[in-house]
């Protein structure tokens, strides 16, 4: 899992469309799977560190704007794990 804390590299995880300015955040993670997603919440938890999700950033409601703790970036949960055809419809396993 990557981390990243140099504030020239996670700039962009610091806003989103809606033009709110101020946003920070100690470090952003790139998590891989559900399951480092998991790890970082858990320590997250024990750490009492808040943790904002980051997706596209084209929201414009500030969500995705950071006031401290961390973010977890959702750029490399880009899998589509399975797929299932059901009567009447289906459904996808995805990260």
């Amino acid at each position: 899992m990557i981390t990243k804390s140099n504030a020239d590299e996670i700039e962009s995880y610091l806003s989103d469309a809606s033009y709110m300015r101020d946003g920070f955040a100690e470090r952003v993670v790139f998590p891989e799977t559900s399951e480092e997603v998991a790890e970082v919440l858990a320590s997250a938890t024990r750490e009492r560190t808040s943790v904002t999700v980051s997706g596209a950033g084209t929201g414009t409601v500030a969500g995705r704007i950071p006031f401290g703790g961390i973010v977890i970036a959702t750029d490399n949960l880009n899998r589509i794990k399975s797929l299932g055809h059901e009567q009447g419809g289906g459904r996808a396993v995805v990260e």
